[in-house]
């Protein structure tokens, strides 16, 4: 049986600008290393607990 609950949530869409470019002339791990920095700003930077849960691209 479904039941409900009520919770308070957001949603973020993140598009980094001239990440293509960077991809393509850069190697992968540089890449990777620039993403990883990335997301450890954008998950300490919070008031509340923040999960990502997909990264398309």
């Amino acid at each position: 049986m479904l039941q409900n609950e009520t919770v308070e949530g957001s949603v973020a869409f993140i598009d980094i600008c001239g990440f293509t470019a960077i991809s393509e002339t850069q190697p992968a791990d540089q890449v990777v290393s620039m993403l990883n920095d990335y997301f450890d700003i954008m998950v300490k930077n919070k008031q509340k607990p923040l999960t990502v849960y997909e990264v398309l691209g």
